[in-house]
């Protein structure tokens, strides 16, 4: 009988990071504090995602990602990843408040190829959330950490809408 490895999804070591510049286009009536829009709308900002331990919720030991802008920690997911995919049950945001997901959230599903796509529709707190994601493209990047299999994911929110 052959075992086949898989390569995990993605590192799950504390303290690994991942730079990147994260590009967000705001619809009508939402603003994000303190950042400007270019010509086009979008506002493009360098972040740092970077996992930060682990933190129990419910009984459930989940990684602490957190995403840093501009030297502040905004928010940090607590997720779980396996074989299917990368898993937000809870968010702590800039308040400090954590606010958690039902079902879960799919940040990342399997298998993560050009095409695939996946929705998130639930609860994050007290608010409905549906949200649709599409893998637009993937290509092999060369980054000063190595090379890398990259994919390009675009995630579109409907609800909570102003």
């Amino acid at each position: 009988m052959a075992t086949a490895l898989v390569a995990p999804l993605i590192p799950t070591t504390d303290g690994t990071g991942w730079r990147y510049n994260m590009i967000e286009e705001i619809g009508n009536g939402l603003n994000i504090p303190d950042a400007k829009p270019d010509a086009d709308g979008k506002i493009r900002l360098p972040v740092l995602y970077r996992i930060g331990g682990t933190e129990n919720v419910d009984g459930k030991d989940l990684l602490k990602f957190e995403m840093h802008r501009a030297g502040v920690i905004t928010n940090t997911d607590l997720v779980t990843v396996n074989e299917h995919g990368i898993f937000c049950w809870a968010r702590i945001n800039l308040d400090g408040e954590l606010v958690k997901f039902d079902p879960p959230q799919t940040m990342i599903a399997i298998p993560l190829k050009k095409g695939a796509s996946w929705d998130f529709n639930g609860q994050a707190g007290e608010l409905k959330v549906n949200q649709h994601y599409d893998v637009v493209d993937e290509e092999d990047i060369k980054v000063p950490a190595g090379k890398f299999h990259a994919f390009r994911i675009h995630g579109e929110q409907t609800s909570p809408s102003p």
